[in-house]
Order: C-alpha cells, then structure tokens, then sequence
C-alpha cells in the first residue's frame, strides 16, 4: 500500500458525494455548505435524511489516499451479498467461478472501464480498518463504499496479472464522538484499529 496524502472528514464526504453525482447522475442536495463538519452525528442525520451511505464516512476525522497493491485489494472485505454465504474476503474468490461471472444487478458507470482494468480515480473506494469478524476471515480492510468496483476491478487484474492501480481512502482516526462508531465499532474507539500499513 502506498501512502499518497491525508484528507479530513469534510474532504472525503465531499469526493463521496461528487462520486455519487457523477456514478448516478444525481444532483447534490442543498444543505452541504452549512453542515457542522465537526459533528459527526449531525452529518450522519443529512446523509440519511438524503438517502446516503453513513456511519463509517462521517465517523473517522482523518483519511489516508492510498494506492493498493493486488496484495491489498486481496486483503480486503466486501460486501457479503456479492458472494453470500462465503468468505468476504476478496482473495478467497481469486480463481472461482462465481469472481468470474459476477456482474453488478444494474448498470454501472465503472463497469466496463475497470472489467478491463483501466482506472479512474473517480473509482477510488472508501476502505476503514477490518474489524474482529473481517480479521477472523483473514481479511485486513473493508470496502465501506466500492464493493462492486473492487471486485470488478479485481477480476480483471487477476485475468490479465498486472499491477494494480486502484485507489482508495482509508479511515485513519476514529471520532469518539460518532454514535455510530463507537454503537457498531466500539472495538476501533477502545483499541488502536489494526491499520495494514
């Protein structure tokens, strides 16, 4: 994993919003420039009143940008409605049937672009550190928003043995003050998250 900056909070809220207006062609709601970016719960009730992903995203102050190796995106958790009722680890489907015929349930922007490996940063995934049940499965981080990139992006670096490029932003400071956190992932407020870096 290569360390290439550090963001704030507000930064990745942003670049996750932008990504979603672009990925979905959908329009920003009003309501962002006024936000208390230093309130991770108050920013947790706009992206669910607005129909957004939250929790992890509102819930680390600080994020690392990195570039992941095949090695790391192998490392990673996904989502496990991808491959239900298996490991959510990546690297466990590496050379199975189910990586190869995969293909999102709708239309994505992302899809053909990386099945054949081409990457955008547009694409970079949302990662925090894997928790005790990810880490049971050997997994290292999970993939909060980019589930489907990552695999899609996946199975072309596996097919064609190249290096990755895939980018992604990795929580590196959990907030106490984030009842999301500290309700569903007391584990990274009571102990130092096991960062893969």
């Amino acid at each position: 994993m290569e360390r290439i900056d550090e963001i704030d909070r507000r930064e990745l809220i942003d670049y996750y919003l932008e990504g979603e207006r672009w990925r979905k062609n959908v329009n920003i709601p009003a309501g962002r420039g006024v936000l208390n970016w230093e309130d991770p719960n108050a920013l947790d009730d706009w992206l669910k009143g607005n129909n957004y992903k939250h929790g992890i995203i509102t819930g680390f102050k600080r994020w690392v940008y990195v570039r992941l190796t095949k090695d790391d995106l192998m490392d990673c958790a996904i989502v496990n409605t991808i491959f239900p009722n298996t490991s959510q680890r990546l690297g466990d489907h590496a050379i199975t049937p189910d990586l190869q015929e995969w293909e999102p349930p709708e239309d994505k922007i992302w899809y053909e672009p990386l099945s054949q490996g081409k990457v955008d940063e547009r694409f970079a995934v949302i990662l925090r550190p894997a928790c005790k049940s990810e880490r049971d499965q050997k997994a290292k981080l999970y993939v909060e928003d980019g589930s489907g990139r990552m695999t899609c992006y996946f199975r072309a670096l596996m097919n064609g043995n190249k290096e990755s490029q895939m980018t992604g932003y990795l929580g590196l400071e959990p907030d106490v003050k984030s009842d999301f956190v500290t309700n569903k992932f007391s584990e990274f407020v009571t102990q130092q998250p096991h960062f893969p870096m």
